[in-house]
């Protein structure tokens, strides 16, 4: 079994077993989408990235970084990133190390030229772009939420587990609404 395989099983573990000491509510809403009973609050993005956004930008490869500023989240605790020629992944994450598993990734943003894929129902974003939002997919485990669009040429998304998704019933207007919030929010910005 790989490290990080092996690092996945135990966290699961963990969570399965919290599941059990927390009972119902948003503490075991939280246990088992694999994550602690911490608080969630609003992170500021750009802060929360830190070198790692530095470390994008450094490597310009034409491809403008667009973040939210804020996103509602649970305490992400890491940062990390990687680079290819057409595109970057930047990581807000629980543990280290992530690698994109989802029992340890608080948010992923991530951009690709030249991808042409953008998945789940169309949404409508700031200065008239066209999205597509696909919700929490579950089969043998659990994906977060996504949103993408495309802009300069480049496939941007956001994948997260928002403050909204840890409620004991979440609702799904709300957390589709807190998606394209942060959508807006990248695209009006700019590029970071």
């Amino acid at each position: 079994m790989s490290r990080q395989r092996l690092i996945t099983y135990l966290v699961v573990v963990a969570a399965l077993g919290s599941v059990a000491a927390l009972g119902s509510g948003a503490g075991a809403a939280a246990a088992r989408s694999g994550r602690s009973a911490r608080a969630v609050a609003t992170v500021n993005v750009v802060r929360a990235l830190g070198g790692n956004l530095a470390y994008v930008r450094s490597l310009d490869h034409g491809i403008p970084v667009l973040l939210p500023t804020t996103l509602r989240l649970q305490d992400p605790r890491k940062s990390s990133s990687a680079v290819v020629h057409n595109g970057y992944r930047l990581e807000l994450d629980y543990s280290e190390p992530c690698d994109g598993a989802n029992v340890c990734t608080a948010a992923e943003f991530t951009a690709q030229r030249g991808s042409s894929r953008a998945y789940g129902k169309a949404v409508a974003l700031a200065n008239g772009i066209h999205g597509a939002y696909s919700g929490i997919q579950c089969g043998a485990s659990c994906s977060p939420a996504t949103i993408e669009w495309r802009e300069h040429g480049v496939l941007y998304s956001i994948s997260a587990t928002l403050g909204v998704e840890l409620a004991a019933h979440p609702n799904a207007g709300a957390v589709r609404g807190a998606f394209v919030a942060a959508a807006d929010q990248a695209i009006t910005a700019g590029p970071r």
